[in-house]
């Protein structure tokens, strides 16, 4: 051992209880091991929380301005819904709703009422409207006839017999030229007997009273209850001036038309007589 080694080396005093002894190299190198993996611990943790820091991007101003506005209508949108009435949910409605609601007009209604008289007095005059129409069709259809004949009906009853008259115009370019006037009354030829007997004796009457007359000739008829009395009057060959009150005295009817009359004019006048008359082609 060299002076330098006893130097260096330490001295143990006399006597002296033991000291702890010194650290050896072993456990400053194991400390040494410590502090460093520490060191690295620390330094990955570091690296760790960098990374995690750089994949969390910040909210860019647009999505922040969307966040905000969606966040500031659904604040509004409660604010609305918290002072909206509760008992009326239709209440905007409410304005569209009385305008639908109103009633009709006065006009609207005065125009239903006139609408629901005209249908009920058309119903009513249903049948007269059309009688008035198939007239005014058939006079129509009539006028533009200018040969035919005018038949004209009558019907009466006394206590025992029915009698039915018909009168028949005919005529040529709208003029009469000939009347059959044929009278029928029908009765019990049992009961009526005498009766009817009474009128075939005034027919031969009067066919007797009228054979030199030009233009009129009478057919009498009595067959199971019924009498029958044709007068034809011929107006072409008929002279009005000889055929007197008599006749018509006798049963004859006084022949009041004249040859050539208008059929038009005749047709009227036998309807104001009480006649319904009708125009037929020959």
């Amino acid at each position: 051992m060299n002076q330098n080694e006893e130097k260096d080396m330490p001295v143990i005093p006399e006597n002296s209880e033991p000291t702890t002894p010194p650290v050896t190299p072993l456990t400053e190198e194991k400390n040494i091991e410590s502090v460093e993996q520490e060191k690295l611990e620390n330094q990955v943790n570091q690296e760790l929380v960098k990374e995690e820091q750089t994949q969390v991007q910040p909210l860019s101003n647009e999505n922040q301005t969307v966040v905000n506005e969606t966040t500031t209508s659904n604040v509004v949108s409660n604010e609305a819904i918290k002072d909206a009435p509760t008992n009326n949910p239709q209440e905007p409605n409410s304005n569209l709703n009385n305008s639908n609601n109103k009633g009709p007009s006065t006009f609207g209604k005065i125009m239903t009422v006139l609408l629901f008289i005209f249908l009920f007095a058309f119903v009513y005059f249903l049948g007269d409207i059309t009688d008035y129409l198939n007239q005014r069709k058939l006079d129509k259809q009539m006028a533009e006839l200018d040969s035919g004949k005018l038949m004209c009906t009558s019907t009466k009853q006394t206590d025992t017999l029915d009698i039915k008259v018909s009168a028949t115009f005919t005529f040529e370019n709208k003029k009469i030229n000939q009347l059959t006037y044929i009278t029928t009354s029908t009765g019990d030829k049992l009961e009526d007997k005498k009766e009817l007997e009474s009128l075939k004796e005034q027919c031969d009457i009067l066919k007797e009273e009228i054979k030199d007359y030009d233009g009129i000739s009478i057919v009498c008829s009595l067959n199971n209850g019924i009498n029958s009395v044709k007068q034809i009057f011929n107006y072409a060959s008929i002279n009005i001036k000889e055929v007197s009150a008599a006749y018509s005295e006798a049963g004859g009817v006084y022949p009041q038309f004249k040859y050539k009359d208008a059929i038009n004019s005749v047709e009227s006048k036998m309807n104001s007589s009480g006649y319904k008359c009708e125009k037929v082609s020959s």
